[in-house]
């Protein structure tokens, strides 16, 4: 168990900058708040609430943007298009499609 102990002291002690100090101590106390039912007690100081409050923002269908509100393609409400034959060819045109497509391009 000191093993896990020192991990997780030189794991606080080896930060990157303060937004990663204030991203680990807010996780922390959510996790304790929501899991545990205690605060945190070693949070850091002038803190703000852990999580942002998101229930004043309102249904999320009202937040939708265009882009998001757009319905996924579902193929069996599409009808089925009729059978088209393919195209003839004729490997020794200088057209072998006909007038389907241009002809090859030369070197």
């Amino acid at each position: 168990m000191c093993d896990v102990l020192h991990y997780w002291f030189e794991e606080d002690n080896t930060l990157n900058s303060p937004e990663e100090a204030e991203s680990k101590s807010a996780l922390r106390t959510s996790l304790y708040q929501d899991m545990y039912g205690t605060s945190y007690k070693y949070k850091l100081k002038g803190q703000q609430s852990a999580m942002p409050d998101f229930s004043t923002l309102g249904p999320p269908e009202e937040m939708m943007t265009e882009a998001e509100s757009v319905k996924p393609f579902n193929p069996k409400t599409v009808p089925t298009q009729p059978y088209s034959p393919p195209t003839p060819v004729n490997a020794n045109s200088p057209l072998p499609f006909g007038n389907v497509l241009d002809a090859p391009m030369q070197h």
